[in-house]
C-alpha cells in the first residue's frame, strides 16, 4: 500500500505570508528612501542667500568654545553647519579667535573673532569660507545686528568698512 501526501495545502499559506512580508519590507524601504530625499535643499550651501542675518548670541557661544569641541549652528532655516573647533587663539588680552572646520564640507572654515574694547564693548568679526562655491563676511549694520554678506572669492582685499 502506497501513501502519498500532498503538501499543496501547506504551501499556499506560506506563499501568502512570504508575499505579505515582501510587501511590508518594500513599503518600509521606500518610506526610508522617500523621507531622506523629500527635501533635497536641506543643508545645501548653495541655498544660502547673498545676505542673511546671524544672531549675536550664537557668535558669542562660538567664541566660548575650546579646541576639539563640536558645534551645530543653524545659520538659516535650510542650512545647519556641523563643525568642530580646530583652533582657538587669544592675543593681547582682548582679542580671541575661534576657527571651526565643517564636518560635512572639509574645505569650509568658519572663523569668528571677538575684540573687547577698554569700555567693555565688544566687536565681532568673522568669515565663512568656501561653503559650496561661496564665501561670506560677517558684517555689523547700523542697528548693531550681524549678518553674513557674500564676498568675491577672487578678490584679494575685501571691503572692511563698518
Amino acid at each position: 500500500m502506497k501513501v502519498s501526501v500532498h503538501f499543496t495545502q501547506f504551501i499556499q499559506p506560506m506563499k501568502q505570508i512570504n508575499a505579505a512580508i515582501l510587501l511590508l519590507l518594500m513599503i518600509a524601504l521606500s518610506t526610508v528612501v522617500f523621507s531622506q530625499n523629500s527635501n533635497p535643499k536641506f543643508n545645501d550651501p548653495k541655498s544660502l542667500s547673498a545676505d542673511f542675518p546671524v544672531n549675536q548670541e550664537i557668535l558669542l557661544k562660538v567664541v566660548q568654545l575650546n579646541k576639539g569641541d563640536d558645534l551645530s549652528i543653524k545659520l538659516t532655516e535650510s542650512f545647519t553647519l556641523n563643525a568642530v573647533v580646530s583652533n582657538k587663539v587669544k592675543k593681547f588680552g582682548s582679542l580671541e579667535t575661534v576657527v571651526l572646520r565643517s564636518k560635512e564640507f572639509p574645505q569650509c572654515l568658519f572663523q569668528v573673532s571677538i575684540h573687547t574694547l577698554k569700555n567693555n564693548t565688544i566687536n565681532l568679526s568673522g568669515r565663512l569660507l568656501n561653503i559650496g562655491e561661496n564665501s561670506f563676511l560677517l558684517k555689523k549694520d547700523k542697528l548693531d545686528e550681524y549678518h553674513f554678506e557674500k564676498i568675491n572669492n577672487n578678490a584679494i582685499l575685501q571691503d572692511c568698512s563698518m
